[in-house]
């Protein structure tokens, strides 16, 4: 049997590659292509672009306290209990009906109200115990009651002329004078706080719970 020649030339061409070797074939290597740049965050002026470190800080939870730990209850002296009792009277809620709009005539001025001169109330500057309801905390501290004698100087400098002097947290409290406020339509009041010097401490307590 005549081999077939399409085997015999398949033959010769292998014979002729293994003879002559292998060229290799050069493949570009691809360049290194450089890492993409972030991209920029535009930060407006009333937005805030958050640091890592700022994303860890408020995702942190804090640590369980130590159940053994008690708050250490801070015993207040008579003197203390009494100014407390009157700040607190002072700044206490009270009821304010709802505003009802009243509806001037066009000649009337019809634009926002503000009160430029404001003097808030005095707050009562008498020694602890002397105020109405205060005896029953000296009496809890001193176990007897307060004896006071009323010489009449007291009533005589909280008389006013139009009747008796608006004292806070006596007969006018913090939250009405801004109840009276909302039902006049005033939206912005420059007041003027009194600073007793004997009581700075206490009537600046006020100021600033006040504002």
């Amino acid at each position: 049997m005549k081999p077939n020649r399409y085997i015999i030339f398949g033959l010769i061409l292998c014979i002729i590659v293994l003879m002559s070797g292998c060229t290799p074939i050069e493949v570009p290597y691809p360049k290194e292509i450089p890492p993409s740049e972030p991209e920029s965050t535009v930060v407006l002026e009333n937005e805030s672009s958050p640091s890592p470190q700022q994303e860890v800080t408020k995702t942190t939870i804090p640590a369980p306290a130590d159940n053994n730990q008690t708050e250490e209850k801070v015993e207040l002296t008579f003197e203390q209990a009494v100014w407390k009792k009157r700040i607190d009277a002072a700044m206490a809620p009270s009821y304010c009906p709802p505003v009802t709009k009243v509806e001037y005539p066009s000649s009337y001025y019809q634009g926002p109200l503000i009160d430029s001169h404001y003097h808030l109330p005095y707050l009562p500057d008498s020694s602890p115990g002397q105020e109405e309801g205060e005896e029953e905390i000296y009496k809890q501290y001193y176990g007897r009651n307060y004896v006071y004698e009323d010489d009449g100087e007291e009533e005589e400098r909280y008389k006013g002329e139009y009747g008796p002097e608006p004292l806070l947290g006596k007969n006018i409290k913090i939250s009405e004078i801004a109840c009276t406020l909302q039902h006049e339509g005033t939206t912005r009041n420059i007041a003027f706080f009194p600073i007793q010097s004997e009581i700075s401490p206490h009537a600046l307590e006020i100021a600033k719970r006040t504002m």
